[in-house]
């Protein structure tokens, strides 16, 4: 399996390039095995994807938690990952 860096914009993965500066990939913020992927928008500045094996019942392998500073979701505030 290769890794290819995306980022998350707005809750969709774009490919990692000059203009998106927080690349995400399998040796940064996401570092664990997955096969599904599902975005829960709980506030309008917090975004959780969580991140499975065995599809979107199977067993959860980490949980990354992007909160923005606002609602125009122009600057990150912070990233966890759990």
């Amino acid at each position: 399996m290769s890794s290819q860096k995306v980022v998350i914009l707005d809750g969709q993965f774009q490919p990692y390039g000059e203009t998106n500066p927080l690349a995400i990939s399998s040796s940064g913020l996401v570092n664990f095995v997955y096969d599904y992927v599902s975005v829960n928008y709980a506030t309008a500045t917090t975004e959780i994807y969580t991140f499975k094996t065995g599809g979107s019942s199977g067993t959860t392998t980490g949980v990354i938690t992007l909160t923005y500073t606002d609602s125009t979701k122009d600057n990150l505030s912070s990233a966890e990952r759990a």
